[in-house]
């Protein structure tokens, strides 16, 4: 449904037909909006280059309305096809897609993202782009707002946020004219194009301030064709991570098991199967976060190898990681005889032997930046609040 279906289906609705459209009772919504602020829980978690994101955490009541209120209302909202976090369908892997094989690649961070967007622009976004009355808005915005802006932790705050940034969004695009390319996941805005694409700095700063944002200058990456071009975790000097390398050994390691059997490939290896089988699972579900078609041509093949599920364990692992990475969640899990618990930031691999790493903060058993190796985690769980 797109902006003006939205309004006229919700124009002529106060608070009672809204809670009525949304399966919420009206009074119940009327007490909780009396003071949202008691069902939130703080904690804090480490970002990844130093610092603490605090987090507040919608509870209780709070959280089921808040959850009503994004399913039945702001979820009907079609986002632009350059925004691509907390978006259904799209990734991080559809974000850096977009970006392949360009000169310079711009990263630009939204400093403080949730906390720039207060209760009046929420007021503003409710009665702008679903028609609500002033008092229904007013009313809305304090059940999706803390301390007068959005917090980390609510269901409702990242399309909220987006719907916030779509000025600037529209802003920075014609600013672009159609000349270079664009994306937005969450607070991190990525431009690439022709080399000529850095002398719009400045005018694309102005743009975010006048947006009422703020850009963290110290994050500002400018990345040409002889670095390392990541944007959000994912390499695109020339193509989508996996390379043609990783692939390539992949497909012949396969080939190999087929030809010669499973025992004697690992034996010239010096590698047990089961590992080897692990190490090959971990290889596609990476494979499968950015091409699945080919993933599953690997995985049938392995299959013919050794019987297995249609998704192994790795590969679940491997998917699962990627959603913690991108909703910033924490996981407990197993590794090397040894409880842990940390919140992942990236999945890459080693250019030197391909095996998959994953960078963390390890918050037990003890604290700091850790390094784990992909095919030594097992029994993985989300942790979507504070540590258990």
């Amino acid at each position: 449904m797109d902006y003006d279906e939205t309004k006229t289906a919700l124009s002529a609705l106060d608070v009672a037909g809204l809670c009525q459209k949304l399966g919420l009772v009206h009074q119940f919504v009327l007490d909780v909006a009396k003071d949202p602020s008691v069902y939130y829980e703080h904690f804090e978690r480490p970002k990844k280059k130093g610092g603490v994101r605090k987090i507040s955490a919608s509870t209780g009541r709070l959280k089921r309305i808040q959850r009503q209120i994004l399913d039945g209302l702001l979820a009907t909202v079609v986002m632009p096809p350059y925004v691509h976090g907390c978006v259904k369908g799209r990734s991080v892997a559809t974000n850096a897609a977009v970006h392949v094989g360009h000169d310079v690649v711009i990263n630009i961070d939204l400093k403080d993202f949730f906390g720039t967007v207060n209760s009046a622009r929420i007021q503003d976004i409710f009665q702008k782009y679903f028609g609500m009355e002033e008092a229904s808005a007013v009313i809305f915005a304090n059940l999706c707002t803390y301390q007068n802006h959005l917090p980390q932790g609510a269901p409702t705050s990242p399309t909220l946020a987006n719907l916030a940034a779509l000025e600037l969004d529209e802003r920075i695009l014609e600013m672009l004219k159609g000349v270079y390319n664009y994306t937005r996941y969450v607070d991190d805005i990525t431009i690439s194009g022709a080399k000529d694409l850095v002398s719009l700095l400045p005018q694309i700063y102005q743009a975010v301030e006048g947006c009422g944002f703020v850009c963290n200058l110290d994050k500002t990456r400018i990345l040409r064709q002889s670095m390392r071009q990541s944007v959000t975790g994912i390499v695109v000097n020339k193509k989508l991570n996996p390379s043609k390398r990783f692939i390539r050994k992949v497909r012949q390691n396969l080939y190999y098991c087929i030809r010669f059997g499973l025992n004697e490939h690992c034996e010239s290896l010096d590698i047990k199967p089961h590992n080897f089988i692990r190490e090959m699972q971990g290889r596609i579900g990476y494979i499968r976060m950015t091409q699945e078609n080919l993933a599953d041509n690997f995985a049938n093949l392995l299959k013919d190898i050794l019987p297995m599920s249609e998704i192994s364990d790795e590969e679940k692992n491997l998917l699962l990681l990627r959603t913690i990475i991108d909703n910033e969640r924490m996981v407990a899990f197993m590794y090397e005889e040894s409880h842990r618990q940390a919140a992942p930031t990236e999945i890459y691999v080693d250019e030197n032997d391909d095996t998959i790493f994953v960078k963390a903060f390890q918050f037990a058993p003890e604290p700091g930046w850790v390094e784990y190796r992909l095919a030594y985690m097992s029994e993985l769980t989300m942790q979507f609040n504070r540590l258990a």
